[in-house]
């Protein structure tokens, strides 16, 4: 049993992400830190706990789904911990991203082509004409160098 599993707290930290996890967004509010700032805080659908956005990656889900927060709801991001450098030392951090599997997904796949019809010849590929045909290369004949010494016949 891991203990820090045991007294999870309302917001996640890297710690809480040994492997990158896929998350559905549910919304995004304002929320009054026990510091007294007010920042953004994600919830995520079927879970706990929340994630308190930095600027890091508010920006980060801006660049995914526009800069109003109600167009968030709804879509799948990646959670996954990494390290920052904070006041001159490197520091665990959670980090936001598209998922993986949505990049693979969204690219474009070309449709199929049609099946032949059973029987039918296969169509037989024809060269493509060429403006200007190449010609093998043509050296000129070798010729000895003049000699600047006499030459005994």
């Amino acid at each position: 049993m891991k203990m820090s599993e045991q007294f999870a707290g309302a917001y996640l930290k890297a710690a809480d992400l040994p492997h990158p996890r896929v998350l559905t967004i549910q919304s995004v509010t304002q929320t009054t830190m026990p510091e007294g700032d007010n920042k953004p805080v994600m919830r995520f659908v079927g879970e706990q706990q929340q994630l308190v956005l930095n600027k890091t990656n508010a920006f980060t889900c801006v660049e995914l789904f526009g800069d109003e927060t109600t167009a968030w709801h709804g879509q799948p991001i990646e959670l996954y911990a990494t390290t920052t450098n904070f006041s001159g030392r490197m520091v665990p951090c959670i980090r936001v991203r598209a998922p993986q599997q949505a990049a693979a997904a969204s690219s474009v796949v070309p449709p199929p082509s049609p099946a032949a019809p059973q029987g039918a010849p296969l169509p037989v590929p024809q060269p493509t004409p060429t403006a200007v045909q190449p010609q093998p290369m043509q050296q000129p004949p070798i010729q000895a160098p003049a000699a600047d010494y006499p030459v005994d016949a």
